[in-house]
């Protein structure tokens, strides 16, 4: 497998790209997207549609993100279920030094999960607005994950 070995603002774990159903709106126009390399766009007006800058994996438990580690400055999920084995991959992407996990909707379940694998990471801004373009999804609560030094960190 190639892996990316480039920066990467904005990684969408699940996503679909940016979609618009009615007014409900989640992804990104400018995220690139981890998902199975069969997902096709489930929602909104490219329903059925190939996900844009899809970066496929396997399968959704224990996926291999085709990234080098600390490669990914923001990584969003959204209200989808987090495995072990995904919240190892973000961990593993997101960049160290400067890096923002922002998690849409997430069951606390799934929160313990995330946290365990986020060493060095805490929630910080707690039901604080968010940022551009962060701030334009439907999906809510949302909890802001960060390092130590990167307080306001939340604006692309």
């Amino acid at each position: 497998m190639a892996y990316i070995d480039f920066p990467i603002d904005l990684l969408d774990v699940w996503g679909e790209g940016r979609i618009n159903a009615n007014g409900f709106i989640t992804g990104f126009e400018q995220a690139y997207n981890i998902n199975r390399w069969d997902q096709k766009v489930s929602n909104g007006p490219n329903r059925g549609k190939d996900i844009p800058k899809l970066l496929s994996v396997d399968n959704y438990d224990n996926p291999v993100f085709p990234i080098k580690d600390d490669m990914v400055s923001y990584i969003t999920l959204m209200g989808a279920p987090l495995t072990e084995g995904t919240a190892q991959e973000m961990y593993r992407v997101l960049n160290k030094r400067k890096g923002v996990a922002i998690l849409y909707d997430l069951s606390d379940e799934h929160r313990r999960i995330f946290e365990r694998h986020a060493r060095g990471l805490f929630v910080y801004k707690p039901n604080n607005p968010l940022g551009r373009p962060f701030n334009e999804i439907s999906i809510s609560p949302t909890y802001i994950y960060g390092i130590r030094n990167v307080r306001d960190h939340d604006e692309l």
